[in-house]
């Protein structure tokens, strides 16, 4: 059979550096892979951000999608349309950078939504560290006042333990009135309440939720095959796609409800509009994903966010544990 030579003076055709195929576009044919021959970092990175600000790109339309239709957008992936939308797990490291990056500005989970317990924990730590100075066993730590942390350990063991319990006693004045000043009632226990154990454990959520929220999804796909047992042709990566599309959302809802607390709204209201938007998603984002009636999306949202809360509660005691073995 004749093969077909190459007409003298024609270009040669340009090869997909992945698998070698000639190129008959921007895309291979053959493995997909786009041609970036002449890419540059500068043109790469505006490319990138063009993707999650311009209405239209594959960011900004997967980000509308989980906000405001969150099953369409599960289902669609399932579904085998992928060339429109990010991954679900791109979206959720995106979404949990966004949630780290929200602390960070906040000076932190901590300070951003329990400062009154840093206040707190702070003053403690200043008491104790006052008692050791007055004992003459004071150290360089962190933790203690200033004037403790620069003065040289030569300079205190010059002073009398008289002189050492009266600036002790002197700092410790002005302690307490820091300490009443941030709370008038400070001098009288505060009384164990459903209320404080709440927002002490609502609290702490956003902290662990960037470390934590990946564990999540291995966690609670057994969980939604159960639920799903017979009702469903999805698959446990389909069951992936959902957990992480609601992971996400649940760490845009949290680092929304962070900045506002850090602006300085009161956190109980906010941490309730957060929590009810997260159950209201929750049911939508069942309901479109699954094809399911609302007697069917009620009872497997409250058992999902019933799991979910004990995968939660498992991880917290065991990063505790952890704290506290090392």
């Amino acid at each position: 059979m004749p093969q077909t030579l190459p007409q003298p003076g024609a270009a040669e055709p340009t090869l997909c550096r992945n698998c070698e195929t000639p190129l008959q576009g921007a895309y291979c044919h053959a493995c997909g892979q786009q041609d970036q021959r002449g890419a540059t970092l500068r043109g790469q990175a505006a490319q990138w951000f063009a993707s999650i600000a311009t209405p239209g790109g594959r960011f900004f339309e997967t980000l509308v999608g989980l906000l405001t239709s969150p099953g369409a957008l599960t289902r669609a992936i399932n579904e085998g349309k992928r060339q429109r939308f990010v991954s679900p797990f791109v979206t959720l490291l995106f979404a949990m950078l966004v949630l780290h990056g929200v602390q960070w500005l906040a000076g932190g989970p901590d300070q951003a939504l329990t400062s009154e317990s840093t206040v707190t924990a702070s003053l403690e730590r200043a008491d104790g560290a006052l008692e050791d100075y007055a004992s003459g066993e004071a150290e360089d730590a962190p933790g203690g006042p200033a004037f403790l942390r620069g003065e040289e350990q030569a300079a205190r063991s010059a002073l009398s333990a008289e002189e050492r319990r009266e600036r002790a006693l002197s700092t410790q004045f002005f302690t307490d009135q820091a300490r009443k000043a941030w709370n008038p009632v400070a001098d009288k226990p505060a009384p164990a309440s459903w209320r404080a154990g709440v927002q002490q454990a609502l609290s702490t959520l956003p902290g662990l939720f960037p470390v934590l929220g990946w564990l999540l999804i291995p966690l609670l796909i057994p969980a939604m095959a159960g639920f799903f047992k017979g009702a469903s042709t999805q698959d446990s990566l389909g069951h992936a796609r959902f957990l992480a599309h609601a992971t996400a959302f649940t760490a845009l809802a949290l680092a929304a409800g962070t900045a506002l607390i850090a602006a300085g709204l009161p956190f109980m209201p906010i941490a309730g509009i957060v929590l009810a938007g997260l159950i209201a998603h929750t049911a939508f984002h069942l309901r479109g994903a699954y094809f399911l009636e609302w007697a069917g999306t009620v009872w497997r949202c409250a058992a999902l966010l019933i799991a979910s809360a004990v995968a939660i509660a498992i991880l917290t005691a065991g990063v505790t544990l952890l704290r506290a073995a090392l």
